[in-house]
């Protein structure tokens, strides 16, 4: 788009944006105005009609976590002394629930022993709070170590959280983790219930207006004495507001009278102030929808043309229809509203460039749709490709479509991912993805491109939930294909030596510097270095079955392939994320708590999808999952 004004001048427009006129100054010489996606141009067409008539709903941010302290190669490990002594026994210092106790640390190495005594069976975290780095290791009653904490993933504070039984002492060693260091920090007991919500079905629902939906939940918690719960409604009727006490582990309460949009939060507390909540969104289903004749259409130069949107819903009383066109201003592409047109018909102003128009439409339950439609201004020359954008499995081909000249020249971006002829059959020869040029020969100006996602032959459905993940691994060279010419074999169980591949290869193939101690794994084996890495690294320890062995061979069940990538992360980022109880069947104290704790907070599962509320412990990974765990991951 040219933007020319006579010189030594400045030409002044009023345009009306939603409403509202405004100066607009063109500038007198060609700039080339900035790209704006058609999912920008949407969502700024969307916030303008939003400014009058969407409802607020409250939003949450999560605050990203600090950076990890980076801390010695080695910490000090000053020599243990006899917990059973009762020199040790007479001067712990004792510990009282929701109380801070001072611990100072007035020589080098030194470290001073604390004690517990809880008056009931229940979870309790022991934590240390200050600015310098702390190191704990709690001993039972009769002197044997249970476990040791540095700082539990978060920070700089170790925190012990363990499930203590009542009348019975525990004993916590604490000191710096640093043994040169010298200085003053405190510990206190909190109550911790590992209250976790989880819903019983989805979070998203879609209803028939005016309909009541019951909302069931299960609370998580081995203690659901003196439990509330609370619900919080908000929509256009107001706030609803339920107290009640838990009864059970299933709660269930009732959203009557669902004639809009509502956000439904529910939060519970135990009895010792601890929380958890939960978010619900209820749509009423009216079946409403919105598409164009012709998403896409070309003309040449000096015609107007008369879009058709056709619009779909069971309930079409009080639709209202929402026009906007992409215009050049102030130095950016911006939508503007076109005054007057409410229906799904428009016909625009004769155009000399191609012009991008949406189309947003909203039903009196405040549903919105929206389509978008681009007219796109070419010479009746130029050349044109319909199938700009196309999947094919590996060794599959498919004739493109495309109109212009006689004179066409093909060209492949990367003809080891995808060939294509002279006259337009493309071949997929690799997994990945490639582009491809048409234009008109001796003319390179006149030109289309398209795209061309080439997969194996067993995951070539884009909406299945490995597509991209696959695709991803295999343009990164994380997976290099199984069972076959062509073929990935998704649901086929993923082995130990593969996860541990997969992650070596993720990690940019790192070359081990000591050799393999596995009595399983040979030298001339193709995964000899990615185990060997992994073991150097604390990734894995073999099987817990004294044969020195690693497992090549063994299925590798869920459980073990988070393991597996929560040691890599810490390796790679550290590790801060919020420890919570957030599966039936993982239990804490377990070696994979923490690691599903991980993936569960990074977004990286979400469990079984079977409204169980479970993980799936002990259940064989199969590639597929563990490519999606991998994508998700680095996604995160």
């Amino acid at each position: 788009m040219k933007n020319i004004i006579a010189k030594g001048s400045a030409l002044i427009l009023s345009m009306s944006l939603t409403g509202t006129s405004f100066p607009l100054t063109i500038i007198a010489e060609e700039t080339q105005p900035p790209e704006i996606t058609s999912e920008e141009f949407l969502a700024q067409a969307e916030q303008l009609i939003n400014e009058g008539v969407q409802p607020e709903f409250e939003r949450t941010v999560e605050k990203l976590p600090e950076e990890e302290t980076v801390k010695p190669d080695a910490a000090y490990n000053p020599p243990a002394e006899d917990i059973q002594t009762s020199n040790t026994l007479q001067t712990s210092i004792k510990l009282s629930l929701g109380t801070y106790q001072t611990v100072i640390i007035e020589n080098a190495g030194d470290y001073t022993w604390l004690s517990f005594t809880p008056s009931e069976t229940a979870y309790y975290a022991v934590e240390a709070n200050g600015i310098y780095d702390t190191y704990c290791e709690m001993y039972e009653g009769a002197g044997q170590i249970v476990t040791s904490d540095d700082d539990s993933g978060l920070g700089l504070n170790f925190c012990i959280n363990r499930k203590l039984q009542k009348g019975k002492t525990y004993y916590y060693k604490t000191r710096l983790y640093a043994g040169y260091n010298t200085g003053t920090f405190t510990v206190s007991v909190i109550r911790d219930s590992m209250l976790t919500i989880v819903p019983i079905g989805k979070t998203e629902l879609y209803v028939t207006p005016y309909s009541d939906v019951n909302l069931q939940i299960r609370v998580l918690d081995e203690d659901t004495t003196g439990m509330k719960i609370r619900w919080y409604r908000t929509d256009y009727m107001g706030i609803d507001y339920a107290n009640t006490l838990v009864a059970s582990n299933t709660e269930t309460y009732t959203a009557a009278n669902i004639n809009y949009y509502t956000r439904i939060r529910v939060e519970v507390e135990d009895r010792f102030g601890n929380t958890d909540e939960l978010w619900y969104g209820i749509h009423p289903d009216n079946g409403l929808s919105v598409v164009f004749d012709q998403p896409v259409r070309y003309s040449p130069p000096g015609y107007n043309h008369v879009l058709k949107a056709y619009v779909t819903a069971n309930d079409k009383s009080d639709l209202k229809c929402y026009w906007f066109k992409k215009v050049y201003i102030d130095g950016g592409f911006y939508p503007v509203q076109i005054e007057g047109a409410n229906t799904d018909t428009l016909t625009t102003e004769v155009l000399n460039e191609s012009t991008d128009y949406i189309i947003i439409v909203r039903d009196k339950y405040y549903n919105q749709v929206q389509a978008e439609a681009d007219v796109v201004v070419k010479p009746q020359s130029a050349v044109i490709l319909y199938d700009n954008d196309v999947v094919l499995p590996v060794g599959s081909s498919k004739q493109l479509i495309v109109s212009g000249p006689d004179s066409l020249v093909w060209e492949s971006t990367d003809s080891d991912i995808a060939s294509i002829d002279q006259n337009g059959l493309v071949k997929g020869i690799s997994v990945g993805e490639a582009g491809i040029d048409v234009y008109q020969k001796n003319n390179m100006s006149n030109y289309a491109e398209g795209n061309v996602t080439v997969t194996f032959t067993d995951t070539a459905d884009p909406s299945s939930y490995y597509f991209d993940p696959v695709i991803w691994a295999a343009v990164n060279d994380i997976t290099k294909g199984h069972g076959g010419a062509g073929k990935f074999s998704p649901n086929a169980s993923c082995t130990r030596e593969q996860i541990v591949t997969f992650l070596w290869r993720m990690m940019g193939e790192p070359k081990p510097e000591t050799a393999s101690s596995f009595t399983d794994v040979a030298e001339d084996a193709w995964y000899y270095e990615p185990i060997t890495w992994a073991l150097e690294n604390g990734i894995t320890t073999g099987l817990n079955d004294g044969t020195g062995r690693f497992g090549v061979g063994q299925a590798c069940t869920r459980e073990q392939c988070v393991t597996f990538m929560y040691r890599a992360n810490i390796l790679d980022y550290g590790g801060n994320f919020r420890r919570h109880k957030m599966f039936t069947d993982v239990a804490q104290g377990k070696y994979y708590f923490e690691a599903i704790s991980w993936a569960y907070d990074r977004g990286i599962t979400t469990g079984l999808n079977n409204g169980t509320g479970k993980f799936g412990v002990g259940q064989k990974c199969t590639r597929a999952m563990i490519v999606a765990f991998l994508y998700r991951y680095r996604e995160a």
